[in-house]
Parts: structure tokens; sequence; C-alpha cells
């Protein structure tokens, strides 16, 4: 189980099984939908942040990646 604080300062917990070769396909869409519900679906697939960003954006995108990974853990 994941529990976060998101922006506004709720709780929310998710429960998902632990990913094992024999449930790929389920939890790749529930781990989605809890990083999108987290507005951290930008860190699925995304190769870094945008060509051009400045240490600010660098330093949150980080940030927001490690949040993303910590939960798919």
């Amino acid at each position: 189980m994941s529990t976060n604080s998101g922006p506004e300062g709720l709780s929310s917990a998710f429960r998902i099984e632990p990913l094992s070769g024999a449930n790929y396909s389920p939890w790749k869409v529930k781990i989605a939908d809890i990083l999108t519900s987290l507005g951290l679906e930008d860190h699925l697939a995304s190769e870094g942040p945008k060509a051009g960003s400045d240490e600010a954006g660098l330093a949150e995108w980080r940030r927001k990646d490690q949040q993303a990974l910590s939960h798919i853990r």
C-alpha cells in the first residue's frame, strides 16, 4: 500500500497487488491510474525534462520523477 499526501494536503491511499509476471497487465493499468491521479503521468513514458528547462524546472521534474518511482516501488 502506498500513502500520499497530495498537493492540497489531502491524504489518499492506494492498494494494488505487487507486480509479478502473472499480473503485469492489470498492474500496469492500476499504476498508470494512480500516477495520473497524482499528476505524475508525464513520468510514465517521458525520457526526461523538456529541452531548455531551467534549473528550477529540472529540479521540479527530478522531484516528481522520484515521487513517481516511490509509488511504483
